[in-house]
């Protein structure tokens, strides 16, 4: 398993601007957290090297909580990353999914 490869400032700034500050997953606009579609602790076994590990290939913006969050499940405990589980959700017509994320982003900041 390999470390931990973080992103350069470059490439965070760089998805952010591309984005608009808007989450890839659910549209909420916002402060991002730029996640690796493919987590560089399992990048190793894909055949990804250090580099393209950090790459702006292998990044895409996201919220925090509860997107961040639900793609690192996703990908850690099933193996299913990025591009495959936004493929299915536009496939299976999961946009229902966005809403329920949004409404539990509204409901979290109430509670605050």
């Amino acid at each position: 398993m390999r470390e931990y490869q973080p992103f350069s400032l470059v490439v965070k700034d760089e998805i952010r601007r591309q984005q608009r500050n808007r989450c890839a997953v659910c549209g909420a606009v916002g402060h991002l957290t730029i996640h690796h579609k493919i987590p560089s602790t399992l990048s190793e076994a894909y055949g990804l090297t250090p580099e393209q590990t950090r790459s702006r290939e292998n990044a895409v913006g996201v919220c925090r909580t509860p997107c961040h969050d639900w793609l690192d499940k996703k990908a850690l405990q099933e193996h299913r990353f990025y591009p495959e589980v936004m493929h299915e959700m536009k496939k299976d017509r999961w946009y229902n999914l966005r809403e329920k994320i949004r409404d539990r982003l509204k409901i979290d900041a109430m509670m605050e």
